[in-house]
């Protein structure tokens, strides 16, 4: 058995045709053997979310299988903004600027930042430098971190 925490966007939901409560959740492209009940999930498609990633039997005597356990929404605290919102609140702000020239704005409270550098983006996470075109892969790099390093700003 094998246990990591993840974290991502929920895409889809595909209902099993077994007992009640069993679903395939997919969440940032992976599919996930789940177990939750509707009526108590706090999440949406479309949510962010941290969860537990098991690779384990869900049965005794059959085969293991990627799963998703304890799955909840992350709340982003008041204030802070997604990628998007950064790149477009920049873009609108600085029309004239050259590609070369580098925006950088603190991000959760000053514990990281993220820079607009060549149409791309670095996020710095204290002494780490990430750096893609991808801004939705850099989010979630984000987010985990925070989710780990600053649980006093995240909450389910």
């Amino acid at each position: 058995m094998s246990t990591s925490k993840g974290i991502g966007i929920v895409e889809d939901v595909a209902f099993t045709h077994g007992g009640m409560g069993n679903q395939w959740t997919t969440i940032s492209g992976a599919r996930y053997c789940t177990y939750w009940n509707i009526k108590t999930r706090d999440w949406e498609i479309g949510d962010l979310v941290k969860f537990d990633d098991v690779t384990e039997s869900v049965f005794s005597n059959t085969p293991v299988v990627r799963q998703a356990k304890n799955i909840h929404k992350v709340v982003i605290p008041a204030g802070s903004m997604t990628f998007q919102q950064f790149r477009a609140t920049k873009c609108q702000e600085h029309p004239e600027l050259a590609p070369h020239q580098d925006i950088t704005v603190d991000y959760l409270g000053g514990e990281c930042g993220i820079s607009v550098v060549n149409g791309g983006f670095l996020l710095q996470l204290n002494n780490e430098i990430h750096r893609s075109e991808d801004f939705t892969r850099l989010e979630l790099l984000l987010y985990a971190w925070a989710i780990e390093n600053l649980p006093e700003l995240t909450r389910a």
